[in-house]
């Protein structure tokens, strides 16, 4: 035993919050019953009970259980304590041991009746992850639109039940609530993206999901599925494929095959996000950068990257090179966006991604610092007679986060200066000479038409959404 007076000893190493959160090795040898009694009494504070719970994953001691789970049913309870709870007595029981078959039963029936609308916030994947760690397979699909979540920490639970799943019943069962035989034909047929998606994950293997698909080769698979009409199912393949040793002839096969659907998407002109076979030929012209990308590292070779890409442009021009059409927006509005938020989220365009590495080839690169152009417009308007601020970047002004500008005080008016290009934004009108000076100098004001115009097929993460974003959150860019 590595305490001789457990919960003393216990309360010594977990004397303050920063110490309970660097605490879980120690505590994973602590005693168990030790550890039950702390974390279910309410008398202590809830971030120390929350560390002895999680020091009971996979071994809750009988004697405690049931404190346990009544600690873990009662909703005026801290929820972080809950949840440590509840993952401590689903990993114990998950085991099916005939000795906790009716603690099991009890708890599916409450965890069954839980639902997202009536769970405080971080507790339903914990009550979703625990049924999966328990074999229910009626949680298959609770489990796969977890794992579907773009919030990583939300679909490593539900991961981390479809492993637990997998662990009890093996993938045949599991694939089977889906309607599969196979992951191919899961990847193939599922009606659901969630459920094509956690395929490919599947066919990935990797962080909770290591060893739990069969060994086969998946590569056909996942070349098909860049097709699929989620985005974000298409955007798995392509990593999964990335980490995958697929070599150029097949991927250059692969996209010739499409070539024609390309040139009918440069004829349409489709809306973002290009799905289907136009968007897999594009999607494995990315794949073929990377390859030559990874292969230019590995034989530290100079050029193999550049000539691929030549390749490529060469390629699209011949099919007259598929781009997301943003009507209105001028080019240099829109590769000062691709430079900085490339590749963007899960449903970005694969036309985006093929375009920011073409930039390169094309001789458009970035050229900015931070406050590098907020300094330049400050000189710009000193010369010209203008008083002028000291530049300020947005979260030093707004006293927190981060963001893409600089703002300076321009003649008490308040002028926004974006550091991704020469752009710049004024909520009230500049004096005559200030404007002319700026322009003068070749920074483009961007006007309240501009600045409304969404640059679509580029999702960005803005305050917990991942959606399209206007032309002014993206060049004034500012996240507490």
């Amino acid at each position: 035993m590595l305490f001789s007076r457990p919960r003393a000893r216990l309360r010594t190493l977990l004397s303050t919050p920063d110490e309970a959160h660097r605490a879980d090795a120690a505590l994973r040898e602590a005693d168990a019953s030790a550890l039950a009694e702390l974390a279910c009494d309410a008398r202590e504070p809830w971030w120390r009970r929350r560390a002895c719970a999680r020091g009971l994953t996979g071994r809750a001691p009988e004697a405690a259980m049931d404190a346990m789970w009544e600690r873990v049913a009662d909703p005026k309870d801290t929820t972080e304590l809950r949840v440590a709870l509840l993952d401590a007595l689903a990993s114990t029981w998950g085991a099916m041991e005939p000795a906790h078959e009716a603690r099991r039963a009890r708890a599916l029936g409450w965890l069954r009746a839980c639902t997202p609308e009536s769970s405080p916030y971080g507790l339903h994947e914990a009550v979703v992850r625990a049924r999966g760690q328990l074999g229910d397979l009626e949680a298959a699909d609770a489990l796969a639109e977890l794992s579907y979540d773009p919030w990583r920490h939300r679909a490593l639970a539900g991961e981390e039940g479809v492993a637990a799943l997998v662990g009890v019943h093996g993938l045949e069962a599991v694939l089977t609530r889906w309607g599969a035989d196979d992951l191919a034909q899961m990847m193939r047929r599922a009606p659901q993206a969630r459920a094509r998606h956690l395929a490919v994950r599947l066919c990935e293997g990797t962080g909770a999901l290591v060893g739990l698909a069969p060994e086969a080769d998946h590569t056909e698979a996942l070349l098909l599925a860049l097709e699929d009409p989620a985005p974000a199912v298409a955007d798995r393949a392509r990593h999964a494929l990335r980490a995958r040793a697929v070599s150029a002839d097949v991927l250059w096969a692969f996209a010739d095959v499409r070539r024609d659907a390309v040139v009918r998407a440069v004829a349409e002109a489709p809306p973002p996000p290009l799905v289907g076979p136009a968007a897999a030929a594009v999607s494995a012209l990315v794949l073929l950068h990377d390859r030559a990308a990874i292969a230019d590292h590995d034989r530290s070779e100079d050029g193999a990257v550049q000539k691929r890409d030549a390749e490529l442009y060469d390629w699209l021009m011949e099919t007259g090179q598929p781009i997301v059409p943003l009507p209105s927006i001028p080019e240099r509005v829109r590769h000062a966006v691709l430079r900085e938020y490339l590749p963007g989220q899960r449903e970005t365009d694969p036309r985006f991604l093929l375009e920011g590495i073409l930039l390169a080839v094309t001789g458009v690169e970035a050229d900015h610092t931070l406050m590098q152009l907020g300094r330049e417009a400050q000189r710009v308007l000193r010369d010209a007679g203008v008083p002028v601020g000291e530049p300020t970047p947005v979260g030093a002004a707004r006293q927190q986060g981060y963001g893409t500008y600089t703002e300076l005080s321009v003649d008490d008016r308040t002028l926004l200066v974006c550091e991704l290009d020469r752009f710049v934004r004024s909520w009230d009108a500049l004096p005559d000479a200030a404007a002319r000076a700026l322009e003068s100098a070749g920074f483009t004001f961007i006007d309240d038409d501009l600045a409304a115009r969404v640059v679509h097929g580029l999702p960005v993460y803005f305050f917990g959404r991942r959606e399209p974003l206007r032309v002014h959150d993206l060049l004034f860019y500012w996240q507490d």
